[in-house]
């Protein structure tokens, strides 16, 4: 139960073991309760705000102490027997032999047992902790100091202050031994902080500088300095009671709680405190053996019976036995409740089975719990995993509880291959499977595991473990990334026996230091689905590209043709005036007798022209709307700024004046730099609306103004009121805005005549592309009329810059290279480069047969080389088509070619060059890579001399100055 859902005056677990604490306080004095109570409170909020530090890295940490003592031990023996002359090397007597053997005897066995109990017992086989390794090293110390003294030649001192014989061999043992085992006492429960090490290292030296003035002792010339070297002893050695103080002021402030973690730390700060308590104890009784020895020697005479030769033999290795039996019990018992990785990671797991208990057995979903320790991953899986992989998960959740089972997996660690899980914890790679058993899914506690690993062993090389060994492994190397409080989705796949694919996915969660959650669940009819609904997406993906593609296609074809068409008839008119131009006077004299009836067949030959001409350049401009229309509802349209007269663009658009007049507010109405395209369509589309809605007939009239102080374009479409006017007036606002929204028709059942309203996306359409130049358009339903607007910012064009593009004309030495498939569109191109400056003896025009297109960068070299100081002019056509009936379809793109060539030629002949791509298809994306791989674009549309130089001039500028 959270704290937030606690009812009212409940006192929490923590309060609860207060409170039973201060209970125990009951003898005190109220005043010394009421300091207790204050005590016990502090420590625990201290202790709260400092998190110990992780149990393997402690346990790590006890190794390497415990070489360090063992190399002092050894250093401290070569210093004391180098040190002393070989003659007084002595053996020791047979009394004092005798008590040395028995305590080596007892030393060994008591060693051995330990030894043997982690080797033969098959719980504990190869599971010592650092803890014990650190114990075994005290213990062998000890075995190996009390087997100097029994069977070799040692060194013994006389303390000429209070007459005892002082086994140096012995502070050897003592001096290092005595450091580490306060050390292992102080780091069980060290906090995680350097502050915290540093205490336990130096409380540890304490110790050992305390037992050093033992070595100093017997060399001490005078009681002055004997006493002086017990003083300075004696203050190195008190420190462990305000530590062991300590230790249990935290210790009681601990509650034991419920949860792994709580408990954890409950019996680290226990077995710390224990085990400081043993050593204050251990310690403090050798100082007392060592003052009684002192005062026998000091007042009893050599002969009598309570001062034996061998008395200071019988103290030292009395205290040395029993400390070290004692140390050694207590180490292990901390190693089992502590350290033991394999016990603590499964009562990890069965904690984390507890706190899932809701999920364990009820969800479809295999849930995994696994734990790393320092030798192996224990991996618990629930019941879920069998439904998996029999591909039946609901049957698996509903499965009688009393059947279910649950998978445990012990896996080795990969020592060799390491990756980083978290900041503070390294994993290491999992190896092979090191046994497999079943337990109860519904009573998972901490013995089960010990009966069930003995009992219900599962074949390693069966499928169901094989497939959760590989799951284990992949979520551990995945789960590596995220952090504690995030989580990540992995992908599992596999084949069942039966040959179906199963498809997992798994929510990878860290947990602790060195644990996961993971959560897997079996998608496979969900893959299925998504596969299906892919391949349909892709299907109709690809029907929709291979419909643009042929939209796109046709689009380019239908401007061909119209552009082809346009130019046939310039040609014909051209004909036409030359034949008028060359007749002599004989024939313009038969020509006035001609009869009325042959002038008349001539001027409606010319209309006829005329209107085919207008005819087509009409369709043309539709063709170029609706593509344009196109990239605007996709928003890939960028605006084509240009020089716009906006008077003659506006009054080009209708053939009937009369009708549609075209009026400026101002008499000095400039041109603007406009996106012709944009102007004109929100434009037809506003004429387009007037005559649909408004009264059938009437004048529709258009309204020019550019404010110069806001330099703002303001168009007004002004129409008289149609059918359902009144109702629209009557919306006010509401109906102005909802002009514009997409697929909305105010004049929903209105029917003109024989003609249904639209689909309704027109205004919707110009709106977008109002603000593709940055500016807006609104309507106004007024009593009388409605009143269509569209305001854009712009700016006008200096008369000067347009004098300066008009009258543009390339330098003289220009060369013009024109590349096209079309007959047509060569004729015309000759015409262009002629317009634009480019002498006809300059101009080379090509690419009527493939040979063309592959002899273009000789063409290009050679004039290169033969006017070094010449620009020169390329302008290709993008779609090159060749190939006839019966012919072999060549088809090329001409900004490649262009690439190539470019590419291919050195810098300084690059920087001559201008290279244009032709082409009808004008997008975002085509003009983008037109940009990237030549220097510019130039538009397949029909254009005036004027038009032609406006759009080259900034090119040419652009490119060479």
């Amino acid at each position: 139960m959270c704290e937030s859902s606690r009812p009212k005056g409940l006192p929490s677990k923590a309060e609860e073991g207060s409170s039973k604490r201060a209970e125990g306080f009951a003898w005190m004095p109220i005043g010394w309760q009421a300091k207790k109570r204050t005590i016990v409170s502090s420590c625990a909020q201290g202790d709260k705000k400092e998190p110990l530090m992780a149990t393997y890295r402690v346990n790590k940490m006890f190794p390497i102490a415990a070489n360090m003592c063992a190399v002092v031990f050894v250093a401290l023996l070569y210093c004391v027997y180098s040190i002393t002359p070989i003659e007084e090397w002595e053996y020791l007597p047979d009394s004092e032999r005798t008590v040395a053997l028995v305590a080596f005897a007892v030393s060994a066995m008591s060693s051995l047992t330990v030894f043997i109990s982690f080797m033969c017992w098959q719980h504990e086989f190869g599971k010592v902790s650092g803890i014990v390794y650190a114990g075994l090293v005290v213990m062998l110390i000890s075995v190996t100091t009390n087997g100097i003294l029994a069977f070799a030649p040692t060194v013994v001192k006389v303390d000429a202050t209070i007459n005892t014989r002082v086994f140096l061999v012995r502070w050897c043992e003592w001096i290092p031994t005595a450091g580490l085992m306060t050390f292992l006492c102080d780091a069980v429960d060290v906090p995680r902080s350097k502050e915290a090490m540093r205490k336990a290292v130096i409380y540890s030296l304490c110790q050992s500088i305390s037992c050093i003035f033992g070595l100093v002792f017997p060399f001490c010339p005078g009681v002055l300095s004997w006493c002086t070297a017990m003083v300075f002893s004696v203050a190195f050695y008190l420190p462990i009671f305000p530590r062991l103080r300590f230790k249990f002021r935290i210790f009681h402030a601990t509650p034991k709680g419920n949860s792994f973690s709580e408990m954890e730390r409950y019996n680290r700060h226990r077995y710390s405190y224990e085990l400081m308590l043993l050593c204050s104890i251990v310690w403090t009784f050798l100082v007392f053996a060592y003052f009684v020895n002192a005062l026998v020697h000091c007042i009893l005479p050599e002969d009598h019976a309570f001062r034996p030769y061998s008395l200071a033999m019988y103290v030292d290795c009395t205290f040395d036995v029993l400390a070290k039996a004692l140390y050694m019990r207590q180490i292990v018992d901390t190693h089992k409740a502590v350290f033991q990785s394999e016990g603590l990671a499964q009562r990890q797991l069965v904690d984390l089975r507890t706190l899932m208990s809701a999920l364990w057995g009820s969800s479809s979903d295999m849930i995994v719990l696994s734990i790393q320790h320092e030798l192996k991953c224990l991996t618990l899986f629930s019941p879920g995993l069998s439904g998996i992989l029999k591909g039946c998960q609901e049957d698996a959740a509903h499965e009688d509880s009393s059947q279910q089972m649950a998978l445990v997996l012990e896996l080795e660690r990969d020592f060799e291959n390491v990756f980083d899980y978290q900041d503070d914890f390294k994993s290491y790679a999992l190896g092979r499977i090191k046994q497999a058993y079943h337990i109860d899914a519904t009573e998972v506690c901490f013995d089960t595991f010990h009966e069930a690993s003995i009992d219900d062993h599962v074949d390693p090389q069966s499928f169901a473990v094989q497939i959760a060994a590989n799951l284990v492994k992949e979520a551990w190397r995945s789960g590596k990334a995220p952090t504690k409080t995030s989580s990540s989705l992995v992908p599992y796949d596999f084949q069942r026996p039966d040959g179906s694919q199963c498809n997992c996915e798994m929510r990878v969660l860290p947990h602790a230091e060195n644990g996961m959650i993971a959560v897997v669940r079996d998608v496979s009819e969900r893959f299925r689905r998504f596969e299906a609904e892919r391949k349909a997406e892709a299907e109709a993906l690809r029907r929709q590209k291979e419909s643009q593609s042929q939209t796109r296609f046709v689009r380019h074809e239908v401007k061909n043709g119209l552009l082809a068409g346009i130019e046939l008839i310039d040609n014909i008119r051209n004909a036409l005036d030359e034949v008028e131009k060359g007749k002599n006077p004989v024939d313009q004299i038969r020509l006035s007798i001609d009869s009325l009836s042959d002038i008349e067949k001539r001027s409606t030959c010319w209309r006829r022209l005329s209107e085919l001409d207008n005819n087509l350049h009409q369709v043309l401009d539709t063709v170029l709307a609706e593509a344009m229309a196109r990239d605007v509802i996709n928003e890939v349209y960028k605006p084509r700024y240009e020089c716009v007269d906006v008077l003659a663009n506006l009054r080009s658009a209708s053939s009937n004046s009369e009708r549609f007049p075209v009026r400026s507010r101002q008499a000095d109405m400039p041109f603007l730099k406009l996106d012709q395209q944009l102007l004109h369509y929100i434009y037809r589309n506003a004429v387009s609306n007037a005559c649909k809605y408004g009264k059938q007939g009437e004048l529709v009239v258009t309204l020019v103004g550019y404010d110069k102080e806001t330099m703002e374009l303001e168009v007004q479409v002004i129409n008289s009121p149609g059918p359902g006017h009144e109702e629209l007036v009557g919306l006010g606002p509401q109906a102005s805005q909802a002009v514009f929204e997409q697929g909305l028709r105010l004049h929903e059942n209105l029917r003109i005549k024989d003609r249904f309203i639209s689909h309704g996306d027109g205004a919707w359409i110009a709106q977008k592309c109002a603000k593709a130049m940055g500016g807006n358009c609104s309507i106004r339903f007024e009593d009388d009329l409605t009143i269509f607007s569209f305001k854009c910012p712009t700016e006008p064009l200096v008369p000067a810059v347009k004098i300066d593009t008009t009258n543009f004309v390339v330098p003289p030495d220009t060369f013009g290279v024109a590349v096209d498939d079309s007959k047509i569109q060569r004729k015309l191109m000759s015409r262009l480069l002629g317009l634009v400056g480019v002498a006809e003896e300059n101009m080379t025009i090509t690419g009527e047969k493939t040979s063309d297109i592959f002899g273009i960068e000789k063409l290009i070299l050679k004039l290169l080389d033969s006017h070094p100081t010449a620009k020169i002019l390329v302008i290709i056509d993008e779609n090159l088509d060749y190939g006839g009936t019966g012919e072999e379809v060549v088809i090329m793109s001409g900004s490649k070619v262009m690439k190539d060539i470019l590419t291919a030629l050195p810098p300084e002949d690059e920087r001559r060059i201008l290279a244009l791509i032709r082409s009808a298809n004008d997008s975002t994306s085509d003009l983008a890579i037109y940009v990237s791989r030549a220097h510019g674009f130039f538009p397949k549309a029909p254009m005036t001399q004027d038009r032609l130089r406006e759009m080259m001039a900034p090119l040419w500028a652009e490119r060479f100055y």
